[in-house]
């Protein structure tokens, strides 16, 4: 989080874009989580957007929904023109290398060119944890009365 202090202590405008983490919905004590999931940051007429990728169980790569908020000024930059974020997805997970921009250590894929092939294919729909969990206790609760 300290390269977000220097963009805007060098005049950048930035926005952070956070939500529950879904990989702790299962989990009572800690689904309401709060993870990082994309930050814009503008200056003059351009804008930066930088989508933070989250490990998942299953060996992939999940972003995160860009969902405004209620507080935040739509007129930032033209949400709907973004390429991430219009829905979560999924990307096999990538051979990845560090390098540094402007002193700045990032993992960035090795074969950019098959990650970038893999976003029409991405969108990502995540599971209905607690709805699934209802079903299977119906269900488990339905096969012992039947098996009585």
């Amino acid at each position: 989080e300290g390269w977000f202090r220097i963009a805007e202590n060098m005049g950048f405008q930035c926005l952070k874009i956070e939500s529950k983490d879904p990989r702790l919905d299962g989990i009572d004590s800690l689904s309401g989580t709060e993870i990082p999931l994309h930050y814009i940051c503008t200056l003059a007429s351009h804008a930066v957007h930088l989508v933070v990728f989250h490990e998942r169980s299953g060996n992939y790569l999940w972003h995160g929904h860009l969902r405004l908020k209620g507080h935040i000024d739509r007129k930032f930059v033209p949400f709907r023109k973004l390429q991430f974020g219009r829905y979560p997805g999924a990307f096999d997970r990538p051979e990845l290398q560090q390098i540094t921009i402007d002193g700045l250590e990032v993992l960035i894929p090795k074969d950019p060119m098959h990650f970038l092939e893999e976003i029409p294919h991405s969108r990502f729909i995540e599971c209905r944890y607690k709805e699934a969990r209802a079903f299977f206790q119906v269900r488990d609760n339905q096969i012992l009365y039947f098996s009585n």
